[in-house]
Parts: C-alpha cells; structure tokens; sequence
C-alpha cells in the first residue's frame, strides 16, 4: 500500500494560490457522512503517487501521526499548464460495504488471433461492484485464452468474481468483457468503402461531361437553324 504525507491547511479561497506557490497541492478528504477537512501535499509526492495507483487503489494518508486509508477520487489539472491544482480523496471505512469501479485487465493471449482468424475487442473497461477494503482488488483479470475463435466471447455471467466482492448491477451478467470480431468481415466492409467512395468520383466525372456534350448538340441545332432562315 502506498503512503502519502499529507499536511493540515486552512480552507481554500486566496489561500489556494499561495499553497500552490509554496510546491504544495491543496487536497481534502471527505467521507461517506459528508464529512471533510482540508489539508496540502507536497507536488512532487502526489505527481509521484498518481503515476502508481488507480481509481481502485488504496492509499495509506499519513497526517501528523494519524493514518487513514482514502480512494483518490478526483484530481484537478490546469487546463493550458497540465498542473495539478487540487486532488480529493475519500476516508475508507473497513467495515462497511462500499461501491468500488474496478478496472478490467486483460490476460492471456486468444488462440484466435494469435491463428490471425479475429481481432480481440474489449467493449467494456470496468464494472461496478460492492465489496469491503479487506476483499478489494486492484483489477478484474480476464483470461482470454479460452476464445479459439471469432464470435466467442467472456461475459460477466461467464466469471467468478473474487471471494467478498458482488456485481453491483445484475441485470449485466450478459455485457461482453472481451470478444473476437471477425477479422474477414472488417476487411471486406473496409474494401467495400473504398470501392463505394471510388465509384461516386467516377459517377460524378461522367455526370459532368454528359452534361457538357448534351449542352454542344443545343448550340449545333441552334445555329444550324439560323444559318436556315437566313
């Protein structure tokens, strides 16, 4: 478990900007009782620490001898610099349930494509369940060496979620994790684009000539007429 310093600062206004002066970040944590308090960590400590964890990592804050374990929740950028201007956590309570976004990691390698019949899709990123800290895990590991070919795919009805951790939503059992797309089928519809795109230039060339040539005969039939009366 990774630990980060925090250090306690007054509530933010015009102070913001002179904690951020300093080399600090101005952070808060809050809880599941709205509660929170506002403190500041060093820049270079935070850069540091979101380089390493993710939305599911547990973060050890250590503020002046009191440690508590916090999710980071969200982080503020400047929007033409890229600096973090301001991060909030949120306090864990180990002996409650707890709604956590997990992400989903594929392992293993399909025989279906490493045979070049499909290419692997991975149409959904993460889900949602509830477990406590003491039964959390960083990621959903997916093996897909079970899909041999295209069309096959790894549903979440098709898993067994680690021992203390529940899907959240039921009703997506049948949400795809990972699936092979059938790599004939994307080629063929990528030619038939390319044909349909050259056929209506070549359309349009003969359009414009046909166009010109009918316009010429008008201007034969005209004069020929009046080379006539005359």
């Amino acid at each position: 478990m990774i630990t980060i310093e925090l250090k306690a600062r007054e509530k933010t206004g015009n102070k913001a900007k002179r904690v951020l002066n300093e080399g600090y970040v101005p952070a808060v944590i809050y809880d599941n009782k709205t509660h929170s308090a506002n403190f500041k960590v060093e820049r270079g400590a935070i850069e540091r620490l979101l380089h390493h964890v993710k939305t599911s990592s547990i973060v050890k804050a250590s503020i002046e001898g009191d440690e508590k374990q916090v999710l980071v929740k969200d982080v503020d950028y400047h929007p033409i610099t890229g600096q973090i201007r301001h991060i909030a956590f949120f306090e864990i309570d180990p002996n409650e349930l707890m709604t956590f976004e997990l992400p989903v990691r594929i392992v293993g390698e399909s025989p279906a494509v490493k045979n070049n019949l499909g290419v692997l899709i991975q149409p959904t990123k993460s889900i949602t369940v509830r477990a406590k800290v003491s039964s959390l895990v960083e990621d959903i590991e997916i093996n897909v060496e079970k899909l041999t070919q295209p069309g096959q795919s790894i549903t979440l009805e098709s898993i067994a979620l680690p021992e203390g951790i529940e899907l959240l939503h039921k009703d997506q059992l049948d949400v795809a994790l990972a699936t092979v797309g059938q790599l004939q089928k994307l080629v063929e519809e990528e030619e038939q684009t390319t044909s349909d795109e050259e056929t209506e230039g070549e359309g349009g060339e003969d359009g414009e000539a046909t166009e010109s040539a009918e316009g010429g005969e008008d201007n034969n039939a005209s004069t020929e007429v009046a080379a006539e009366e005359k």
